[in-house]
């Protein structure tokens, strides 16, 4: 059932809050990219705290009348010793990220409403490259990082053209892929604000949309766009296009 963006947008923040309540003061809450969360927890040795800790925004989430219907949600744990022994400092940071989504995608497999603390952690992919994918169409957006997440890349999200610009100018990014009707300012104009940095404009840009006129594509050229999909197309294509431009 789609309620709307409105609905979307009203529900994450209402998920920050029922999450900012469950948590202890010394615990820091980030939220990620579309409706990813992440809650850090300093300098804690019994995982038993953390593990209840889990339990419990899942259990609470699912049981609240917070939400317009009710709601559940995916969680993942991971400590950095369990990746020390495995891998150099330099490392920790992309591995760990990479293991929290791929703990992740194993409770989303589980149906949801689950917590999933154990994988794989000496065979974790290295990863391919970061990539933002910009959409207000949240089903598109999540099959897409979906997919490039289990492709091995770093996925990162924005909704509007201002949260992606905001991502652009503060992350090391390899690709942007971007829809053209945006709330905020369009594709386009994201693509010439970052032709505004000498280094922001060697990133490599792909715009998708529904509409693909004479007009749309005249300024993609001069924006130096190098690729324009028509939607709907092809994953295969669009992840070739990745492979070619970043591995």
């Amino acid at each position: 059932m789609n309620f709307g963006r409105k609905v979307y947008n009203e529900t994450l923040v209402k998920a920050a809050y029922l999450f900012d309540q469950i948590r202890e003061e010394e615990y820091l809450l980030f939220r990620l990219s579309a409706a990813d969360f992440a809650l850090f927890v300093p300098e804690i040795f019994n995982s038993k705290v953390v593990d209840e800790l889990a339990e419990r925004i899942r259990f609470v989430t699912q049981k609240t009348d917070f939400f317009i219907r009710r709601l559940t949600v995916s969680v993942s744990i991971a400590f950095l010793d369990e990746l020390v022994a495995h891998y150099p400092i330099g490392q920790l940071y992309l591995k760990m990220s990479y293991l929290l989504k791929n703990r992740l995608d194993i409770a989303k497999e589980k149906g949801g409403d689950y917590v999933c603390k154990e994988s794989d952690v000496e065979s974790l992919l290295p990863l391919k490259g970061k990539l933002l994918i910009v959409d207000s169409d949240d089903l598109h957006i999540q099959v897409l990082k979906h997919s490039f997440d289990n492709a091995g890349y770093d996925t990162i999200c924005a909704i509007n053209g201002d949260d992606a610009l905001n991502i652009i100018e503060t992350e090391k990014l390899d690709l942007v892929i971007c829809e053209m009707m945006l709330p905020k300012f369009n594709g386009l104009v994201l693509r010439e604000k970052m032709l505004e940095s000498t280094h922001l404009k060697q990133i490599p840009f792909v715009l998708m949309s529904y509409v693909k006129t004479e007009e749309y594509l005249k300024k993609a050229q001069l924006f130096s766009v190098e690729y324009y999909l028509k939607k709907p197309f092809m994953l295969q294509e669009l992840m070739g296009i990745v492979k070619l431009k970043i591995g």
